[in-house]
């Protein structure tokens, strides 16, 4: 009962506060128009720190990344942290599922999903059909342990997932 409940509090967040934003065509509208859903784009929130491991700076910093990134692409980047994974049977389990509700619930296939866990000493990262065409279960494992994995050793959370979103972003392109 508590893993649902756990679970249902992480979508809501999740949903409610998701990060899709729509992409601007190009057409004779103003550049302000264009500022302002940029603006509103750049505000939305898409790093859930349930573990409390990013100063708010950091949140912020990682947020305005993930969503010129989404601006750019139509590609959603959610980064989680959490201490717990309920009565899911492993890691890869629980960030796979929140990838699929999300996708489900948003009707939206473009999908990153980044999973840390400090408690548990964990990263993993869930790709949607669409997203792992490029970004491939074995790239995630190498950027996993290229880039996240050393800066978590030494205790530096926000630069490991700092480095490991850049290295997804620039293998995007």
């Amino acid at each position: 009962m508590m893993f649902k409940i756990y679970t249902i509090l992480i979508l809501l967040v999740i949903f409610c506060t998701n990060c899709v934003a729509q992409k601007i065509e190009h057409d004779d509208t103003t550049n302000v128009s264009k500022a302002t859903d940029l603006q509103n784009t750049l505000e939305s929130k898409c790093v859930y720190d349930h573990e409390s491991i990013l100063l708010i700076e950091e949140r912020k910093s990682l947020e305005k990344t993930i969503s010129k990134f989404n601006y750019d692409t139509g590609i959603v980047i959610l980064i989680v942290t959490t201490h717990s994974i309920g009565r899911f049977p492993d890691f890869r389990s629980y960030t796979m599922n929140l990838g699929n509700v999300y996708s489900q619930e948003t009707n939206n296939d473009n999908i990153i999903v980044i999973v840390v866990s400090k408690a548990l000493k964990k990263v993993e990262i869930a790709t949607s059909d669409k997203t792992k065409e490029t970004l491939t279960d074995d790239l995630c494992k190498v950027v996993i342990y290229e880039s996240f994995l050393p800066e978590f050793k030494k205790g530096n959370f926000y630069s490991g997932i700092e480095k490991g979103l850049g290295k997804i972003i620039t293998n995007w392109k």
